[in-house]
């Protein structure tokens, strides 16, 4: 849930480079730098100095509270939609109805 330029540069800077990250990932290095790029590109911020390893500029640590934040609450809502299905399970199976019962109604047909 979490965008993909976030995960980028989260990668990046676990992995201490472009390309671990973009093997972690299972893109390409060119696909890692983009994503960044955007990134940066829509904050207006450098977010990384691109050196060896690579390293978080004062922008890019300021954001890193805020990407553990999204984390925790992307769990949170997973967990809450996990309790939505099993509570709507219970009920009767989607898309099925008891034979009985008149569609649109809340009220059996009549016994004949």
């Amino acid at each position: 849930m979490i965008d993909h330029r976030l995960i980028a540069f989260e990668a990046v800077l676990q992995e201490g480079s472009f390309e671990r990250a973009a093997r972690r990932l299972a893109l390409t290095q060119s696909a890692i730098s983009q994503r960044v790029k955007l990134l940066e590109a829509e904050l207006g911020q450098v977010l990384l100095v691109r050196s060896k390893p690579v390293r978080p500029t004062p922008a890019g640590r300021r954001l890193l509270p805020y990407l553990a934040q999204l984390r925790l609450m992307e769990a949170e809502a997973r967990r809450a939609l996990a309790r939505v299905r099993r509570t709507a399970r219970c009920g009767w199976p989607s898309g099925s109805m008891p034979i009985r019962w008149r569609p649109g109604s809340s009220a059996p047909w009549p016994r004949s």
